[in-house]
């Protein structure tokens, strides 16, 4: 008789107990259905015409510029903390801000946007997870269509 006096005391206590943790986590969790706050552009811009989400460092062992007064190319590499949809929204709205248009969006788990200005190209890559994102930027000289041998 004590064996199950101290079982249905346990179970007294137990599963309330692991209802309330289960719900108390449940509501500590982001809602992955809220709307996510727009990201800022950050002050510190390696290329003044190509922003960068606020709060996002640069990985400077993975990135790489060369400039001189007629040609620029580089690769820049960033993580913060925002989700991978977030930061492409960025992209989407910043870009453009910044006098680059966009070329075309190709999704499949990461994402990768391309831009392009007179004599410049820009690729965005956007790899990561609902939380952290780790961004790469390429930017380069436009190869110019070639000329058709046809006269």
């Amino acid at each position: 008789m004590k064996r199950s006096r101290f079982t249905v005391a346990f179970y007294f206590f137990l599963i309330p107990l692991l209802a309330f943790a289960a719900g108390g986590c449940a509501t500590t969790g982001q809602n992955s259905n809220a709307p996510e706050k727009n990201l800022a552009v950050s002050s510190l811009l390696r290329f003044d015409d190509i922003p960068v989400p606020s709060g996002f460092s640069q990985l400077s062992k993975e990135s790489f510029i060369f400039q001189t007064e007629s040609v620029r190319a580089g690769v820049l590499r960033y993580e913060g903390k925002a989700s991978q949809e977030s930061v492409m929204q960025f992209y989407k709205q910043q870009m453009p801000v910044y006098n680059w248009q966009p070329v075309n969006i190709i999704e499949f788990g990461l994402k990768q946007l391309s831009f392009e200005k007179p004599g410049q190209s820009c690729i965005v890559v956007i790899e990561g997870t609902r939380s952290k994102s780790t961004v790469t930027i390429s930017v380069g000289p436009k190869s110019e269509k070639p000329k058709s041998p046809l006269k």
